[in-house]
């Protein structure tokens, strides 16, 4: 069960940032943000709160932002998740044709050999579309795609 931040009853807000880059400790790299981060903060993980709040020009993919809310039981918590999401600057990046045609590929090339899902395809694919690493505490899952650079944030 997830414990969420003290965020209930926000309003939803517009999530139209400009996607930029990430900074985090001493290494600077644009970033796509996987889910399993976003899950350690909603735990009260101190070093992905951190991660998150100070880190510079963050993006998510939408389908990132959907995992994560799968794990929310109210509406409320949804609404103060994309809130959070607004106030710290993380951009969410939408799927298009690009990208899914990126992720078809990737699915059929490594759905028996790595058992890559879906949406996880389609995360990867978001990040190399977009030219941006993908941050994930899942490193090894997605490190066996080649073009897929992959980092583990903290």
């Amino acid at each position: 069960m997830l414990i969420y931040p003290s965020y209930a009853g926000l309003q939803p807000v517009g999530l139209s940032k400009q996607l930029r880059g990430v900074y985090t400790r001493a290494n600077s790299f644009a970033s796509g943000i996987d889910t399993n981060i976003f899950i350690d903060f909603l735990k009260g993980d101190t070093i992905a709160k951190e991660f998150l709040e100070n880190g510079k020009d963050l993006s998510t993919s939408v389908l990132t932002v959907m995992e994560v809310a799968v794990g929310l039981p109210r509406k409320n918590q949804i609404l103060s998740f994309e809130k959070f999401l607004n106030k710290a600057h993380i951009k969410i990046v939408q799927t298009n044709e690009a990208v899914s045609i990126k992720a078809h590929s990737l699915f059929i090339q490594h759905y028996h050999t790595l058992n890559i899902g879906i949406i996880d395809a389609l995360i990867a694919a978001t990040a190399i579309t977009y030219r941006e690493k993908l941050a994930t505490l899942n490193k090894k899952h997605f490190s066996s795609i080649p073009e897929c650079e992959v980092v583990k944030p903290y």
